[in-house]
């Protein structure tokens, strides 16, 4: 499971401002309940059934500029960002180092180019 927190600019900044020390407007912040899920022990935990995988902030003023900006709709914005934040609530982290950004971009490109065949199929 995964909590989703659409908010203005104004609560991003100061969710951004009070959880990571950046005072700046962001489009998604993550907030996971696990440390890293990419453990022996988070595995484990995994293969158990369902569980509770953290909350994300999703900011609306910059899905929109950057739906415009991308010339993509609002909600392929959204669903970008929320890939975008679930592999964070997973333990991956883009800021970590070049092969981490990598590996974030491949799962990132990965899960969005099942999301568009599923759309195709959908003919959405």
């Amino acid at each position: 499971q995964v909590s989703v927190f659409l908010c203005g600019e104004s609560r991003i900044r100061q969710l951004n401002r009070e959880y990571r020390g950046k005072d700046k407007v962001t489009d998604v912040l993550s907030f996971p309940s696990f440390d890293s899920l990419r453990t022996k022990k988070a595995k484990h935990e995994l293969s158990r059934g369902e569980i509770f995988l953290g909350d994300l902030a999703i900011c609306h003023q910059k899905t929109q500029k950057q739906s415009r900006e991308f010339n993509i709709s609002y909600m392929d914005e959204f669903i970008h960002l929320y890939i975008h934040g679930f592999i964070h609530l997973l333990g991956y982290d883009h800021e970590l180092s070049e092969s981490e950004e990598r590996l974030m971009q491949e799962w990132e490109q990965e899960a969005l180019d099942l999301f568009s065949k599923l759309k195709k199929r959908r003919g959405a």
